[in-house]
């Protein structure tokens, strides 16, 4: 569950560090909330492949972690 929180936090603090520096530049909170949201819309087949693969990788680590949890138990 650590991954899957760390990789949450470092996400939402990446998005919010490109919001905020597009605020900066003077746009308003919805225009630079689109405008990080839009990058996901141009993503290449391989791109997707790349970010499904990594989801796909937690998911397996934790269902791991959970599975050796619960025989010690």
């Amino acid at each position: 569950m650590r991954i899957t929180g760390i990789s949450a936090f470092l996400f939402i603090c990446m998005m919010t560090v490109s919001v905020m520096l597009d605020v900066l530049q003077g746009m308003t909170f919805i225009e630079a909330s689109q405008n990080n949201v839009a990058a996901f819309g141009i993503l290449t087949t391989g791109d997707w492949l790349i970010v499904t693969f990594f989801f796909v990788i937690i998911f397996v680590e934790v269902v791991m972690i959970l599975k050796k949890k619960k025989q010690q138990s």
